[in-house]
């Protein structure tokens, strides 16, 4: 902001100010006017530090305005200020208490992005990315930033498309030809895409982002093409009505793999062991899943086959496959999973769809029905199912399930639960937290119980109350 804009645009705040008095008496106005006074000094005085490059100090001043004239400038300014300290969170509430004051504020919502790019969360900055262009589809810096965001996520296609929209609005401008060039190249035309960074290098002269542009344009992009990732968990369950049964323990892992381009695939095995309470051997079951999934911005597809081996010869060598959608492209999307168990002369189908809603910055809800039909007993129970996941910060995120209706041989995690005997559950509930102290490790703490009303065919009441440990990896 020049030094002529910044005092006009003080004038103008002290104005406002002195407005808010309307006819009030003489010796109120002159109070008012002792405090725009005070404002505008401070008003002065912040920018002042942030020409300085002392951005902590001019955010405490601006803390200062706050103070004594809570408005929509100076949310802004304060929010500004936390964003340029470097305290990324902190700045994305600042500017969310911005728009509390005027929500269709693009500077509000463009800060808003700002912090959710430099703190990284490619994901928020997407979301309020798209509603800012609903509103105003030709801004140049909410395509612009929009642009990066899509071509950080690997939305190649997409970023291309709102790089040559932000050229159409500022045409030659070097950082959209630098953007769209190192797309292109993304894409696979390096001819192009060093055309356009050579393009963007007469105006970027010493910019080591040309360097890298030119470079990636003759030997290839240094993207990774693939990428691994992993987990185990460990469970234990017990009766709390223990009747023939005293207590489950299980252990899960799964593998997998995906290229750059969203193709993966996916391993995994289950083994539980059922402790009998007076059969000498326990119960033992141990299922093994292979699937392959795509995924492409707001969509994922998934299916897998798997086969339940088990100590239980009618359980034995059971087959299952499990088919699974999911799409999200904005505040409100949805999932729906079918699967089939097929065991000997007695098939399940199961089949869950899922409504999901995206409410404020942390907060996803999911609502849907299941059914479970088996046809062989002429038999369809039903349940209600809600969950609500709250990402309370990019480390660390937590989340509660519940469900009310019948189940009965219900599949659950993609195929790696099965539920194989007759047991009528009616209710149950999920509570867990996840902490991922870096972007490759994760950590996960659930506890859960289940009630059923029917164990093993026959009338009898019991609950399975238990938790789970689990460690995720990635690279």
């Amino acid at each position: 902001m020049s030094y002529f804009n910044r005092r006009y645009r003080l004038a103008e705040l002290a104005l406002v100010f002195l407005c808010a008095a309307g006819s009030a008496p003489a010796e109120a106005l002159v109070t008012t006017q002792e405090g725009a006074t005070r404002i505008e000094a401070l008003y002065r005085e912040s920018y002042t530090l942030e020409e300085r490059g002392d951005y902590e100090e001019a955010k405490s001043v601006a803390t200062q305005i706050m103070q004594q004239s809570d408005s929509y400038d100076a949310r802004l300014r304060y929010a500004w200020l936390t964003l340029q300290s470097g305290h990324y969170e902190e700045a994305a509430e600042a500017y969310r208490r911005v728009l509390e004051l005027a929500p269709q504020s693009q500077d509000g919502q463009l800060g808003l992005q700002l912090a959710y790019i430099s703190a990284e969360r490619w994901n928020k900055a997407e979301d309020v990315g798209r509603e800012l262009l609903e509103q105003a589809p030709k801004n140049y810096y909410a395509l612009s930033r929009h642009a990066f965001v899509r071509f950080v996520q690997g939305a190649y296609e997409d970023a291309e498309d709102l790089y040559r929209k932000a050229l159409a609005v500022s045409e030659d401008d070097p950082e959209m030809l630098l953007g769209l060039g190192f797309t292109r190249i993304r894409r696979g035309d390096a001819e192009q895409g060093e055309k356009l960074c050579r393009q963007a290098a007469a105006h970027l002269t010493g910019d080591p982002r040309v360097e890298r542009c030119l470079e990636e344009a003759r030997l290839g992009p240094t993207r990774k093409p693939l990428s691994f990732y992993g987990g185990a968990y460990a469970s234990y369950f017990g009766y709390t009505d223990p009747w023939a049964l005293r207590d489950i323990k299980s252990l899960t892992a799964h593998a997998g793999i995906e290229a750059d381009f969203g193709l993966g695939l996916n391993v995994g095995a289950a083994h539980s062991q059922t402790t009998l309470r007076y059969v000498k051997n326990d119960f033992s079951q141990t299922v093994l899943l292979a699937g392959l999934f795509f995924k492409k911005d707001t969509f994922r597809v998934d299916g897998a086959a798997g086969l339940i081996l088990s100590n239980a010869s009618r359980l034995d060598q059971t087959f299952l496959g499990t088919v699974s959608g999911r799409v999200l492209p904005g505040r409100v999307g949805g999932s729906l999973s079918a699967t089939g168990t097929f065991y000997e002369g007695f098939p399940v189908f199961q089949i869950d769809p899922r409504l999901i809603a995206v409410i404020g910055d942390h907060v996803r809800l999911a609502v849907g029905p299941e059914l479970i039909i088996a046809p062989e007993a002429d038999r369809l129970d039903w349940s209600g199912h809600v969950g609500m996941d709250i990402a309370w910060s990019d480390a660390f995120s937590s989340y509660l399930r519940g469900y009310g209706g019948y189940r009965r041989y219900a599949v659950d995690l993609g195929g790696l639960s099965v539920w194989t005997d007759d047991d009528r559950f009616f209710a149950g509930y999920a509570a867990g937290t996840r902490w991922s102290p870096t972007p490759n490790l994760g950590f996960v703490v659930e506890f859960r119980q289940s009630f059923a009303d029917r164990q093993d065919g026959s009338a009898h009441r019991f609950s399975l109350l238990g938790g789970t440990l689990g460690i995720t990896a990635g690279f």
